[in-house]
């Protein structure tokens, strides 16, 4: 199977990704919108989709939340317990 047939599967929530990020806020470069709250699934080092990605989770899939570390604000991505 092809890498883009592959990506296609992921979003679709056919094939569990490789990493699943959540609870981020994405940043929209077209409109330099602040979208908090989203999501973003990963497989083969290409995003396979962003927004609600829970369909993309399978049972071996690292799923993690964004949580600040603290006010300086350094990102720190913690796998859930």
């Amino acid at each position: 199977m092809s890498l883009h047939q592959t990506l296609v599967d992921v979003a679709l929530g056919r094939v569990p990704a490789e990493l699943v990020i959540q609870g981020g806020t994405l940043v929209n470069t077209g409109t330099a919108e602040l979208l908090p709250g989203w999501g973003v699934a990963v497989h083969g080092g290409r995003i396979a989709a962003v927004g609600d990605v829970r369909r993309c989770i399978g049972p071996a899939t690292p799923a993690c939340m964004w949580r600040p570390a603290s006010s300086t604000r350094t990102t720190t991505l913690k796998a859930p317990a």
